[in-house]
């Protein structure tokens, strides 16, 4: 059995996007029988407006210092975006997402300033992984080849290994959708209250927002992350992220219209400039994300009066406890 059949017959989903080289690999799933048990979208943002659009942020050229289109950033970027996609498109639990990414200067007639390569990445829930290719010695059409074979490899490899030689946990710029932040540890009735009530009053999807490190206590290691990654899929879909600590600063790694959920007592804190080294970092850094239309949603408490910002939604549904409050007395 081939390793595209495992993947059809298993509880697996896919979502590729390829910038020019990797037309080959979206073929061979699309000319597989059935393929449509395995790939949800396909994906190829040529240009680079549509590589922004698709992205939500630029990736800078070598002209302008940054890594390129070309490039392992490009590739992982692509990748994360596709797992992000795939999540919201499978809005199922029970399936393992996958988003591969693919960006390469293949053989021309031409010939290229700068070789021949392919970066490539492969994300599932617990690793990224990112991996290149020379292709100098080969022709187009097989070089489009090799890297079929590659990426069908380092699914088998992301797959076979939970956190894998040189895995690194996701970082990615998610969909615009609606984000609940939190340790979740552990995850309570109260959060789960919120999101249920969030998603009945939006009619949207609530996705969980789990810091795999932080600013001061550094990164967690890759067992407790699989093992916080696993324990809290179970309730609701969510992404890992690299955690900065303060709120206005997480909007700045999303596109436009993200919104995050948040309790009270932390939409309190992300609005008091005393968190912040200047009264002036804090408010640019506000009006930046306000005028990319990204808005906290409140669960409001009743016992407490509420500063809303014009901005922002708050939740017709009131709780009289924190959520510090709630997980102390579950460990009475």
């Amino acid at each position: 059995m081939s390793m595209i059949d495992k993947l059809k017959n298993g509880s697996y989903k896919l979502v590729v996007a390829a910038t020019g080289g990797g037309s080959h690999f979206i073929n061979t799933i699309l000319s597989e029988p059935g393929a449509s048990k395995l790939l949800l979208d396909a994906r190829i943002p040529y240009g680079s407006e549509a590589t922004k659009e698709f992205l939500g942020f630029e990736i800078l050229g070598r002209d302008k210092q940054g890594p390129g289109a070309v490039s392992a950033e490009m590739a992982k970027a692509l990748a994360g975006r596709a797992y992000v996609e795939c999540v919201a498109l499978a809005q199922d639990t029970r399936v393992t997402p996958i988003g591969v990414g693919i960006t390469a200067a293949l053989p021309t007639t031409h010939g290229g300033r700068n070789g021949y390569r392919v970066f490539f990445s492969v994300v599932v829930p617990h690793a990224v992984l990112v991996c290149q290719e020379d292709l100098n010695d080969c022709t187009r059409a097989q070089a489009e080849k090799r890297i079929t074979d590659c990426v069908l490899a380092t699914i088998t490899a992301a797959l076979q290994s939970p956190v894998g030689t040189g895995a690194e946990f996701v970082e990615i710029h998610p969909l615009k959708r609606i984000y609940y932040p939190g340790s979740f540890n552990p995850i309570h009735r109260g959060h789960l209250d919120i999101v249920k009530e969030c998603e009945y009053q939006t009619k949207e999807k609530v996705t969980l927002l789990v810091p795999f490190s932080h600013p001061q206590k550094g990164e967690l290691d890759e067992e407790t992350r699989l093992k916080r990654y696993t324990g809290l899929s179970a309730y609701r879909p969510l992404v890992m992220y690299r955690d900065n600590g303060l709120f206005f600063n997480m909007f700045m790694q999303f596109p436009r219209g993200t919104r995050l959920l948040v309790g009270q007592d932390a939409y309190e804190r992300a609005h008091d400039p005393r968190y912040w080294n200047s009264v002036a970092a804090f408010n640019e850094t506000r009006a930046v994300a306000y005028q990319r239309e990204q808005k906290f949603i409140v669960a409001e408490r009743g016992d407490l009066p509420l500063i809303r910002q014009i901005n922002d939604e708050v939740l017709k549904f009131t709780r009289s406890d924190s959520s510090t409050a709630i997980r102390e007395r579950s460990k009475e």
